[in-house]
C-alpha cells in the first residue's frame, strides 16, 4: 500500500518508479518472498492509477499524421458529394432530354439530309477582295444549309438576370397577365456561366460560378408558354485569362490587356477563332436544354485604350495595321455562329448593339459594329441599346459633354428627360440601316431603370409612364419588338398592356423588317 499511495501523490512519476522498484527483483524467486501487495498493486489499481494520469502530448509528427488524415476525409467527402451532384444532376437531365425530342446535345452529331449543305457566302459583303482577306485570314465559312429558314419568334421580352424559383415565378406571372412573352436570362456574363457547363474549356478555365437548373427554367417557361432567350456575354470575359491567357487580348509583352473604360476587365481577342468556337459550343449546350433563342451581348471591340504605355497586339503574325477591319471581324464571327447555331439548329441569334452606332460611323468602327453591315450578316435581330440616359447630357459630369446630344435634327440637352423623343429620333436615324431588304429584324432595348448616377436636374424617375413612352416610340416609327433592361426585378407592372396586345405579334408583318423597306414619314415633335 505504500508504493500505491506514493504513486497516487505522484502520478507523473509513478511508471518510472514502479519500474525502479521492479528492478530490485530481477528473478521470480526473490519477488515470491515479499508480499505482492508490497510490490506491486492489483490490475484494478493500476488502471485507476492511469486514468488519472494527464494523456501524453502528441509529437509534431503525430499531430500531423492526425491531421492529413482528417483533410482526406474531409477531401473524400467532397469528391463523394460533386459526384453525387452531378451523377444526379445528369439523371435529371437524361429525363429531361428523353422527354423532349428536339434537344440536341452538346458534341453530338446533327443529321444532315443529303445534299442539304452547300458552300457559304458572305451576307454582309460581297466586296471580293474583302472575303479574299477574310478566308485568307479565317478560313472559309463553315458549309450551310440550302434551305436556312427557321421557326422565329415576335419577341416583347423583359431582362430577368438570372432567376431563383420565387423570381421566375414573379416573371412568370407577369408574362401570363401581359402582353410580355418572353425572359432573357443570363446564361454568360463576363465573370463566369451561370450554370455547370461541360464545354471542355468553360470546365479548363474553371468559368461555371452558377447553379441555374437551365432545363428546368425552360420546362416551366414552356408550360406556360413563355420564350426563354438566353443572354450571352461574348468577347468581355474575366475567367478566360485563368486558363487561357493565350485567347485573350494580350500587348506586344504578351501580357493580357486590362481596359479601364470596361472596368479594368480582360477581353478575349475577337481575331481568334477558337475563342469563337467556345461561344459556339456554350451556345449548342444551351439549346440542348430547350432554350428558344440565343442573344449576344459585347459582341464587340474593347473601349478606350488598355492600361499601361503598351499597345494591345492582336496577332503574333500580323501587325495590327495588315489585320482585317475590326467591323469585319464581328460580321465574319456572327455569320458563323449563324450558320451553326441559327442554320443548322433552327435557333434565332440576336445581337445587342450600342445605339451611338446608327449616329456615329467612327464609333462603329472602333467597336467593330458597322450599322449599316452588322444586320446583314444573316442573325435574326439587333437589340440595340437605346438608353435616353446613355446619351451625352449637356453637364460638365462624366456623363456629359458641356453641349448635349444631336439627335437627327434635335438637340437634347438632357436626354434622359425625353424618352419619346430621344427613342423616336435614334430609330428615325438608323433607317439608312435597318429599312435595308434583308437586315434583321429591330428589337431595340428600352430603359426600364432609373438613372439616378446622373447629376441631379439630369435625369428622372423611371416609372411606367416612361416606359410606355418609349413603347409609343417605336410604334410610330413601324416597330413591334421590344426588350426591357432593369438590373433589379421590380418592373413597374403598369409599363405593359394586357395579353390581348400580342395579337400585334401574330398578325401582319411590320412596316420596317426585312422584306419590305418602305417607312411612313414620321413628325418629330
Amino acid at each position: 500500500m505504500l508504493l500505491y499511495r506514493g504513486m497516487k501523490r505522484q502520478p507523473n512519476q509513478a511508471r518510472r518508479g514502479s519500474r525502479k522498484r521492479l528492478k530490485k527483483f530481477p528473478d521470480s524467486a526473490n519477488a515470491a518472498k515479499h508480499s505482492p501487495r508490497e510490490v506491486l498493486p492489483d490490475r484494478q489499481a493500476v488502471e485507476k492509477i492511469f486514468l488519472k494520469m494527464p494523456p501524453r502530448r502528441r509529437g509534431l509528427i503525430g499531430n500531423l499524421t492526425l491531421l492529413s488524415i482528417a483533410l482526406a476525409i474531409i477531401l473524400f467527402g467532397l469528391l463523394a458529394a460533386l459526384y453525387l451532384r452531378d451523377y444526379y444532376h445528369e439523371r435529371q437531365l437524361a429525363a429531361i432530354r428523353a422527354s423532349e425530342a428536339n434537344t440536341t446535345l452538346p458534341g453530338e452529331s446533327i443529321e444532315v439530309p443529303p445534299d442539304s449543305l452547300v458552300e457559304a457566302v458572305m451576307h454582309s459583303t460581297d466586296d471580293p477582295e474583302i472575303i479574299s482577306q477574310l478566308d485568307a485570314f479565317f478560313g472559309k465559312l463553315p458549309q450551310t444549309f440550302s434551305d436556312p429558314s427557321y421557326e422565329r419568334h415576335p419577341v416583347r421580352g423583359i431582362y430577368c438576370r438570372t432567376p431563383d424559383n420565387d423570381l421566375l415565378d414573379y416573371f412568370l406571372k407577369i408574362a401570363k397577365t401581359t402582353e410580355v412573352n418572353a425572359l432573357i436570362i443570363d446564361a454568360k456574363e463576363s465573370y463566369g456561366l451561370s450554370y455547370q457547363s461541360k464545354v471542355p474549356l468553360a470546365v479548363e478555365i474553371g468559368a461555371s460560378v452558377g447553379s441555374l437548373d437551365w432545363a428546368e427554367i425552360c420546362r416551366r417557361c414552356h408550360a406556360e408558354g413563355v420564350l426563354v432567350i438566353a443572354r450571352v456575354v461574348v468577347f468581355k470575359d474575366e475567367q478566360m485569362v485563368n486558363g487561357r491567357p493565350d485567347l485573350c487580348i494580350r500587348n506586344t509583352a504578351k501580357q493580357v490587356c486590362k481596359y479601364p473604360m470596361e472596368g479594368g476587365t480582360s477581353f478575349v481577342n475577337p481575331y481568334n477563332p477558337e475563342a469563337w468556337q467556345y461561344i459556339i459550343d456554350i451556345c449548342k449546350e444551351l439549346i440542348a436544354f430547350g432554350v428558344d433563342e440565343i442573344q449576344f451581348d459585347y459582341i464587340r471591340f474593347p473601349t478606350g485604350a488598355p492600361e499601361g504605355e503598351l499597345d494591345a497586339l492582336f496577332s503574333e503574325n500580323y501587325s495590327n495595321e495588315d489585320l482585317p477591319e475590326r467591323h469585319w471581324v464581328i460580321n465574319r464571327f456572327l455569320e458563323t455562329a449563324r450558320i451553326e447555331i441559327q442554320d443548322k439548329l433552327k435557333v434565332p441569334l440576336g445581337a445587342d448593339l450600342f445605339a451611338s452606332i446608327m449616329l456615329s460611323d467612327i464609333d462603329g468602327f472602333l467597336l467593330g459594329q458597322h450599322w449599316k453591315s452588322i444586320g446583314l450578316t444573316g442573325i435574326d435581330n439587333i437589340g440595340v441599346m437605346v438608353y435616353p440616359s446613355h446619351f451625352a447630357n449637356s453637364s460638365l459630369h462624366y456623363s456629359g459633354n458641356g453641349e448635349g446630344s444631336q439627335i437627327g435634327d434635335t438637340l437634347f440637352d438632357k436626354p434622359d428627360l425625353e424618352p419619346y423623343g430621344v427613342v423616336k429620333n435614334t430609330m428615325l436615324a438608323g433607317l439608312d440601316g435597318f429599312a435595308q431588304k434583308g437586315y434583321a429584324t429591330m428589337r431595340p432595348y428600352l430603359q426600364a431603370f432609373t438613372a439616378n448616377y446622373l447629376p441631379p436636374g439630369y435625369y428622372i424617375d423611371y416609372t411606367d409612364h416612361e416606359i410606355r413612352e418609349q413603347m409609343r416610340a417605336l410604334r410610330d416609327v413601324g416597330l413591334r419588338e421590344w426588350q426591357l433592361w432593369r438590373p433589379d426585378p421590380d418592373y413597374p407592372l403598369g409599363s405593359f398592356r394586357g395579353p390581348e396586345a400580342e395579337v400585334e405579334l401574330t398578325g401582319p408583318e411590320p412596316t420596317v423588317n426585312r422584306h419590305q423597306v418602305t417607312i411612313p414619314p414620321a413628325t418629330i415633335p
